[in-house]
C-alpha cells in the first residue's frame, strides 16, 4: 500500500475524525455507526477488528510490511452474528482510513454484489459520515462538474475512494477495473447450496486467476461467509482442500449455540423442529429469528447456517458407518493381536483395481488387497483392507502391475533380487533396445519378453498367499490383458452396478459401541472391517487436497466424503440416485469384491473342526499348555477316547486350494 497519503488524508477527514480514530476501532464504530452497533461486541467481533483489520490497516498506513498470513482473513460466523454489518463497515473504514483506492466487493453474481454496495452507499449518507469524513459523504465530481460513479455499479467518492461490485458469473469487466488500485477485496455470498463440484471449481478458478491478481502485494482479502455445504468454496479453503489463501487469519467457525439440542415437536400445530436447549455464543443473538428460520427452513438448513454443521448427515454418506477413529489401525496394533507385521499366508486374500488414467481432486486409479482373518485366528472373519495403492495421472499399466507385484513380495523369490532387477535382466538379455527403435513396437516387444518370465514368479506367490479372486473395472479390457498376460495377475472383469456391495460394506463397518475395540484395550467401539496403515499414519492426514493424497491417506479421505446424489421426484415418485462419481475410487474397488459377498474366511481344516468340537479341556491348545507329563498323557488318552466315542475321523490333510483365474 502506498504510504504517502498523510497529506492527502487531511482533505477528506476532520480533526475530530483523527481523534476518534486514535481511540480505537470500537469507539470509532460506535460513534460513526451508532444506529448499527447498539449492543455488546462478542469475542469474534473483536477477532475481526482488534485481531486483524484495525492493527493491520494501521501498520500499512505507517508503511510497515505485512506477512502473507496477515493479508487475508476468513470470517466464519453464524447467521445473525452481525457479519454483514461488520463487513460493510470494514469497507467504509477502508475509505475513512486509507482515503483513496478501491474496495472490490465480490459475490456470486453482480446483482448480489450491487445489493451490498447499495447498503454501503446508504450508510455513507449518514450525518456522522458527513461530519467526520466529508470526502466520503459526497460523490466524485469530474472536471466538467458531473458526478462520477455515484451508482450501484460504481461508487466513487470525492476523497478518491470507491467501491466496485464484482460478480463471479460476470467476472472482471474490461480494462477499467484492471487499472484500479484495490486496497481490499471482500468475498461475500460466493457460495450457494445448489453449487455442484464443477461450479465450485469454476468459482475457485475465477477467484485465483482473475480477481486476486488484480490486487497489489498489499491488498487485503476479507472472506466473510457461512460454510453453506461441504464442497463450498469457503469450506474447501478453510479445510485446505483448496490451496487458495493458504496463509490467512481465521475467525471461527463460530456456531450460534453451544451444546445445542434440537427436537421434533409433534404438537397439534404440526410437526416441526424446535430449539430444545443450547447456550448462545453471543448475548445479542435474535432467538426469535433463529426459531423462525428453523421452523421455516428445517433442521438441515439451520445446522448449516447457524452451526456450520453438515458433514454428519449420515443418510447422504455412502459408507455412513465409516468412523476413522475406529476403523483405522496401525501395523503395530495388528501385530499386537496376530504376531507378525504381515498378513498370515493361509488367510484368504483378494485383489482389486479400479482403473483410470487420471489423478485429480475427484478421480484416481487405485488398487489394493483385502483379507479375512481365518477361522482358526483371533477375531475370525474380521476383514482388513491393506496395501491400498493410488497412481499418478497417466501411470502406465506396466507400472501399475509392477507396483502390485512389489506389494505382494519385495523380491521375486526369497533372498533373491528385486522385481526391478528381474525386469531389467529380462529385457536386457533380449537386447530389445538395440534392435527395436519404434516406441510402440518396443513396448509390445518388452511385454512379450516379460510375459515369458514374470508370471512364473507371480503365480507361486499367489498360491502361497492364498489369493482367491482378482477383480477390476470391466471396461478396462486392454489394461486387464496386460496385467494378466505380462504380470500373471488373474484379474477378472466385474461390474458391481451402481451400488452393488455397499450394503455389505456398511454391515461390516457397523460399530458396536457396547463392545471393546479389538485392537485398542480400554476403548469402546467394535467393528468387523479395518484399514491397516503405517505406524506413523494413525492420525488423519493433515492435507485435505485429494489430488495431493495417496494410498491410505486417500482411502480415508474418500471413505469420509463419498456421498449419494440427492433423490429426485418425478411423475412416478421419488427416484433414488445412488453414489456420486466423486471420491468413489476405493469404494468402487471394494464394491467389486463385496457385490456378491465373495470375501470369506479360510475355513478350519478337518482336524481343526474336530478339535473345535471337543470340550475346552480336551482341545489341543489346552493340552499343549500342560507341563506335567502325567496329566498330559491322561488328557491325550481322554481326547482319543472322546473322539472314538463319537466316531469322528481325524483327517490331518487339508483340501487342495485353488484361486479364481
Amino acid at each position: 500500500m502506498n504510504a504517502t497519503a498523510p497529506g492527502r488524508l487531511l482533505s477528506h477527514k476532520t480533526p475530530q475524525a483523527r481523534a476518534i480514530e486514535a481511540e480505537g476501532y470500537e469507539a470509532w464504530l460506535r460513534r460513526l455507526g451508532s444506529s448499527t452497533f447498539t449492543g455488546a461486541f462478542s469475542f469474534f467481533h473483536h477477532e475481526l477488528w482488534g485481531g486483524w483489520y484495525w492493527p493491520l490497516r494501521m501498520k500499512l498506513l505507517r508503511g510497515e510490511q505485512l506477512t502473507a498470513e496477515e493479508l487475508a482473513c476468513l470470517v466464519v460466523w453464524f447467521r445473525g452474528g452481525g457479519k454483514s454489518s461488520h463487513v460493510e463497515w470494514a469497507c467504509i473504514a477502508e475509505g475513512a482510513l486509507v482515503g483513496d483506492g478501491y474496495v472490490g466487493y465480490v459475490s456470486a453474481t453482480e446483482a448480489m454484489a450491487k445489493g451490498h454496495v447499495q447498503t454501503i452507499r446508504e450508510l455513507l449518507a449518514s450525518p456522522e459520515i458527513a461530519h467526520y469524513y466529508p470526502g466520503l459523504a459526497n460523490p466524485r465530481i469530474d472536471k466538467h462538474g458531473y458526478q462520477v460513479g455515484w451508482r450501484q455499479d460504481y461508487l466513487a467518492t470525492a476523497s478518491g475512494w470507491g467501491i466496485i461490485p464484482i460478480g463471479l458469473e460476470e467476472g472482471m469487466r474490461g480494462g477499467r477495473q484492471n487499472a484500479l488500485r484495490f486496497s481490499m477485496f471482500v468475498f461475500d455470498d460466493i457460495d450457494s447450496a445448489e453449487d455442484s463440484p464443477a461450479a465450485v471449481a469454476k468459482k475457485e478458478q475465477i477467484i485465483a486467476r482473475s480477481i486476486l491478481p488484480a490486487g497489489t502485494a498489499d491488498t487485503l482479502v476479507l472472506f466473510p461467509q457461512n460454510l453453506i455445504h461441504e464442497h463450498s468454496v469457503l469450506n474447501r479453503i478453510l479445510t485446505r482442500q483448496s490451496d487458495i489463501l493458504a496463509e490467512r487469519k481465521v475467525s471461527g467457525p463460530v456456531p450460534a449455540f453451544t451444546d445445542l439440542e434440537l427436537a421434533l415437536d409433534d404438537s397439534a400445530a404440526g410437526r416441526k423442529w424446535i430449539i430444545k436447549s443450547g447456550a448462545p455464543t453471543w448475548p445479542e443473538i435474535d432467538l426469535g429469528a433463529a426459531r423462525k428460520f428453523l421452523a421455516k427452513s428445517g433442521r438441515a438448513a439451520f445446522r448449516a447456517e447457524y452451526q456450520h454443521e453438515f458433514d454428519d448427515d449420515k443418510p447422504e454418506l455412502v459408507l455412513h458407518n465409516w468412523r476413522d477413529e475406529v476403523h483405522v489401525i496401525t501395523w503395530a496394533e495388528f501385530a499386537a493381536v496376530y504376531g507378525p507385521r504381515r498378513i498370515p499366508d493361509h488367510w484368504h486374500k483378494y485383489g482389486f483395481h479400479d482403473f483410470a488414467r487420471t489423478k485429480t481432486a475427484y478421480h484416481a486409479s487405485v488398487a489394493g488387497f483385502v483379507t479375512v482373518a481365518g477361522q482358526n485366528a483371533p477375531l475370525p472373519g474380521c476383514i482388513f483392507l491393506y496395501e491400498p495403492m493410488s497412481f499418478a495421472a497417466g501411470t502406465e499399466t506396466d507400472d501399475v502391475g509392477l507396483r502390485i507385484v512389489k506389494a505382494l513380495a519385495p523380491a521375486a523369490r526369497p533372498g533373491g533380487g528385486s522385481w526391478d532387477a528381474l525386469v531389467r535382466a529380462s529385457v536386457t538379455r533380449e537386447g530389445l533396445h538395440e534392435y527395436v527403435t519404434d516406441q510402440t513396437a518396443l513396448i509390445a516387444a518388452r511385454r512379450e519378453v516379460l510375459a515369458r518370465v514374470l508370471p512364473d514368479y507371480v503365480r507361486p506367490l499367489l498360491a502361497a498367499q492364498h489369493f482367491a479372486k482378482w477383480r477390476m473395472s470391466h471396461e478396462a479390457k486392454t489394461a486387464r490383458e496386460v496385467l494378466r498376460n505380462v504380470f500373471g495377475l488373474p484379474f477378472q472383469a466385474v461390474n458391481p452396478g451402481q451400488d452393488g456391495g455397499v450394503d455389505w460394506l456398511n454391515h461390516y463397518l457397523h460399530v458396536d459401541e457396547t463392545r471393546a475395540h479389538p485392537f485398542r484395550p480400554g476403548q469402546l467401539g467394535s467393528a468387523r472391517f479395518f484399514l491397516i496403515v503405517a505406524d506413523d499414519k494413525r492420525a488423519p492426514p493433515s492435507a485435505l487436497q485429494p489430488d495431493a493424497l495417496h494410498d491410505t491417506d486417500l482411502v480415508r479421505y474418500q471413505f469420509q466424503r463419498w456421498r449419494n446424489r440427492p433423490p429426485v421426484m418425478n411423475a412416478a415418485g421419488i427416484v433414488e440416485q445412488g453414489p456420486v462419481k466423486m471420491n468413489d475410487d476405493f469404494g468402487n474397488g471394494l464394491m467389486m469384491l463385496f457385490h456378491d459377498n465373495c470375501v470369506m474366511a479360510a475355513p478350519l481344516s478337518a482336524a481343526e473342526e474336530q478339535d473345535a468340537r471337543r470340550p475346552p479341556a480336551l482341545r489341543a491348545a489346552t493340552i499343549g499348555q500342560l507341563t506335567d507329563p502325567q496329566l498330559a498323557s491322561i488328557a491325550i488318552f481322554s481326547q482319543s477316547a472322546y473322539d472314538d466315542a463319537r466316531r469322528v475321523p481325524a483327517d490331518e490333510a487339508d483340501l487342495p486350494y485353488y484361486y479364481e483365474g
